[in-house]
């Protein structure tokens, strides 16, 4: 086969099979910062061939069973992803309107004011805010039927933030979810956000009772988590990756210290890369953590968006998942 897709295979598990300590609460970060999916595209190799031939590597390598364990449990959530991701986009446009039909507005002067966001880039933040939490619950991540009662919650509290900030130029007229006098010059809003998880349940499938367990125990949990992680410690770069600042890494598997190789396609990856998790640590969501509303306001969502992408960044590089904002790319 193509020598690079093999030394994609050996860089990465060189990689996962490392461990560095750290200052944070966690003690230990998994891997050399380098993300899967970076490492993969510059080896010109598919998640599929990727998942095929990284067992038959960790085969000739003789790699412990963890290892057959993790491509494993990647294989199952690119599956369950890749159907989530299809279930997403109509439920989406059930709600909003079309991203697809969205007129993309002209670049602003960086002394223009903050301007509204799109359906097109709300579509964009209500799923990567989705895999965002979905990270963070392993008993889930793999698990198609929970998966999908977490997106009917994430896109509940999107909805939410849309009708409480009155933004009629994002919703679907035609949504049932809509009071009937949504659209009446004096309709006023009401104190609390609205909850329309049992019309996306009788339109597309879920049970109610499950979607509004995970919302209350698991989504809304998160979600305040977020917006108060400001308060996180900083990590320390050159404690959290000392082989960047010439140091040894530790190795999960029991062999020979491992250093970085030498070469272009990881430096690119490592220099590109590493600068996430130290970033990453001060950033929270802004809005209403009382009320978890907010969040689309011109002058919250920019500062929103960066900061779910900068903790996704720095979860995909601790733990070696493949990225899912890829499907982005295909929709």
């Amino acid at each position: 086969g193509d020598q690079l897709h093999w030394l994609g295979c050996a860089l990465y598990v060189a990689c996962r099979s490392s461990t560095a300590d750290t200052v944070s609460r966690s003690g230990v970060v998994h891997g050399n910062c380098v993300g899967l999916t970076r490492l993969l595209r510059l080896c010109k190799l598919s998640l599929i061939q990727f998942f095929n031939k990284s067992k038959k590597w960790a085969d000739m390598a003789n790699l412990p069973s963890q290892f057959h364990d993790k491509i494993e449990r990647l294989e199952r959530n690119f599956a369950v992803s890749m159907v989530i991701f299809k279930k997403f986009q109509p439920i989406f446009t059930y709600m909003f309107l079309n991203p697809m039909n969205t007129t993309p507005k002209q670049p602003k002067s960086r002394k223009q004011r903050s301007q509204p966001c799109t359906p097109s880039k709300v579509f964009d933040f209500c799923w990567t805010l989705f895999v965002c939490v979905k990270a963070e619950f392993s008993e889930i991540s793999d698990d198609l039927f929970n998966s999908y009662h977490l997106l009917l919650a994430c896109c509940d509290m999107i909805f939410a933030n849309a009708f409480m900030a009155g933004r009629k130029d994002l919703l679907n007229p035609q949504f049932p979810g809509l009071p009937n006098n949504y659209y009446d010059d004096n309709f006023n809003l009401p104190s609390e956000p609205p909850c329309v998880i049992d019309h996306l349940c009788q339109k597309h499938d879920g049970l109610p009772v499950e979607a509004k367990t995970i919302k209350v125990y698991t989504w809304r949990n998160h979600i305040r988590k977020l917006f108060e992680k400001k308060g996180c410690e900083r990590l320390c770069l050159e404690q959290v990756y000392p082989h960047l600042f010439g140091g040894k890494l530790k190795n999960r598997f029991g062999k020979k210290n491992l250093s970085t190789p030498n070469l272009p396609i990881i430096d690119s990856v490592v220099h590109c890369e590493s600068s996430t998790l130290d970033s990453a640590a001060t950033e929270c969501l802004r809005g209403d953590p009382l009320t978890l509303t907010g969040i689309l306001e011109p002058n919250n969502f920019e500062q929103n968006c960066k900061t779910i992408n900068k903790i996704y960044d720095a979860y995909v590089l601790n733990v070696g998942d493949f990225d899912e904002r890829i499907f982005l790319c295909k929709f």
